[in-house]
């Protein structure tokens, strides 16, 4: 017991460390930007912005929280990464989250550079690993969407053939501050950052449980993503499954996916 809370305690000294850090200015300034770019469909919705400023700090708080449990999980599953695995998987994101927010996400950044490496044999980065990290990083946003994930709902409209159904439409981003164990020569311990985000809609239901049954289809993926990582010697399968498992759950969440509810009318001037 005394071992883990000598775990918790460095952790949280660490990962305050890490809010100095120029990385941490960055993907604050991402996830403000997306938070400003929705606040434009909530003044079109709404008439007014949510203040951008609340959202940011609410996000860096559960963020810390989730960064806590990750670094336990990482030292408990004996996880060992290469720094340099995570940077192109970072640059990766950073370009995708600006195509679209929705694909601001390490399964598809670690997926896609894991594939080059077995297709293309660039950059050469350590897969099962990433894989696992991905998986762990999963797990904790499920536990953020279950906690978090719903407090930032937008009311919306969505057309069918005869009739509008309204709902509300879900986005939520945090910063994950983290410390894992890399193996550049020595073993040894550094703080690094991720960005975890939650986009979903809520169509006849409470906004909140349908962030606990996302919550738990999220948890699932990741158990299996970490079974496979751990346990699949064909290094395409953990990768694939990253990326299409998390695609199905995204499209499987798109209002356009039930058959009655074709689009998604946010204005008046859509009606």
């Amino acid at each position: 017991m005394y071992g883990l809370y000598q775990i918790v305690l460095f952790t949280i000294i660490d990962i305050l460390n890490t809010l100095r850090s120029p990385f941490f200015i960055l993907v604050l300034f991402i996830i403000y930007f997306q938070y400003w770019q929705l606040g434009k469909l909530e003044k079109e919705n709404i008439g007014f912005r949510k203040p951008i400023l609340e959202k940011l700090m609410v996000s860096v708080i559960y963020g810390i929280f989730g960064g806590i449990i990750t670094t336990v999980l990482f030292i408990y599953l004996g996880v060992v990464a290469i720094p340099g695995d995570f940077i192109y998987i970072l640059m990766v994101v950073i370009v995708l989250s600006f195509i679209n927010p929705r694909y601001m996400c390490f399964s598809y950044g670690g997926a896609i550079v894991s594939l080059s490496n077995l297709i293309f044999g660039y950059p050469n980065i350590q897969i099962l690993p990433v894989m696992t990290i991905i998986a762990v990083l999963h797990i904790i946003e499920s536990l953020l969407i279950l906690l978090d994930g719903w407090r930032n709902k937008l009311p919306v409209f969505f057309g069918a053939k005869s009739k509008i159904v309204s709902g509300f439409k879900m986005n939520r981003f945090w910063p994950i501050p983290f410390v894992i164990f890399i193996g550049d020569g020595l073993i040894h311990p550094i703080a690094f950052m991720a960005i975890l985000s939650y986009e979903d809609y809520s169509i006849g239901s409470n906004p909140r449980k349908k962030a606990i049954k996302t919550s738990f289809v999220l948890f699932i993926y990741s158990i299996i993503l970490l079974l496979l990582s751990k346990n699949v010697d064909n290094l395409f399968v953990p990768p694939l499954f990253a990326l299409l498992g998390h695609e199905y759950i995204i499209l499987l969440n798109e209002p356009q996916s039930h058959k009655k509810i074709p689009r998604t009318i946010t204005s008046p001037r859509d009606f």
